[in-house]
């Protein structure tokens, strides 16, 4: 199978999965709508492009992981570390939008963010271009990570 189509199926099945494990969209907006907000938070529209961003560059992490390994490099712990990446991702969904659990979606950071950590150091020792693609996506991680400490502890009183 072609590495792009693979790269397709594997993106398709995580976004509708994430889908999935978060609820319906009405759901997702009215509980966004509920929680408090800091003033400086990204508008909700925001969430979007971000994971539009986040799902073309697995894409392209993916495909370029799958050509690789066709060349004979070998790729297998960085398709696990991806792996891993985007399980955390999905799961995250469900723990923050079907539990409402804010404390542990919080906390779900430090695995997640090791986790990226880990492969980003794995990419820049086998392709450029998927490495510049995940230090882009690793920008984002320290907003998310103060954002959702600042959503658990604004709304303790109301939800875990």
């Amino acid at each position: 199978m072609a590495p792009g189509l693979i790269a397709g199926l594997i993106c398709v099945i995580s976004a509708a999965a994430e889908g999935l494990l978060a609820g319906s969209d009405v759901t997702v907006e009215h509980f966004l709508r509920e929680l408090k907000q800091p003033p400086w938070a990204l508008p909700k529209r925001a969430s979007f492009w971000i994971g539009f961003a986040y799902y073309g560059a697995a894409f392209v992490i993916l495909w370029r992981l799958f050509e690789l390994r066709q060349s004979g490099v070998s790729t297998l712990f960085p398709l696990i570390l991806l792996t891993a990446m985007m399980t955390l991702n999905v799961a995250w969904n469900f723990v923050f939008f079907r539990r409402r659990n804010l404390r542990l979606s919080f906390l779900w950071f430090a695995p997640y963010s090791i986790v990226v950590l880990l492969l980003l150091w794995r990419m820049s020792k086998i392709d450029l271009l998927a490495t510049c693609l995940l230090l882009t996506y690793s920008f984002y991680l320290p907003y998310a990570l103060v954002w959702s400490h600042r959503i658990w502890k604004l709304n303790m009183r109301t939800l875990p």
